[in-house]
């Protein structure tokens, strides 16, 4: 599941992850994912409704493989 820092997610709908959750960096570090959260990023001219975990990360969003099953489907 992708990752989005805590300022981006911040007013949308969020939860507690359904089980505990370890995000590794590639250098081994451990980061605690807070919530899971409920947002609408757009990718080039298309918004897509996603579900990402929450954590503090430099980056925006941590993009992982599950955006492309939304992004490459039409939203229903």
């Amino acid at each position: 599941m992708s990752i989005a820092r805590p300022d981006i997610v911040a007013g949308q709908p969020e939860r507690k992850p359904s089980r505990a959750y370890i995000f590794q960096t590639a250098l081994g570090d451990i980061i605690p994912l807070q919530n899971e959260a409920l947002v609408e990023p757009t990718l080039g001219r298309q918004a897509i409704r996603i579900c990402v975990f929450v954590a503090e990360v430099s980056d925006e969003f941590i993009l992982w493989l599950d955006i492309l099953c939304v992004y490459t489907r039409p939203c229903t």
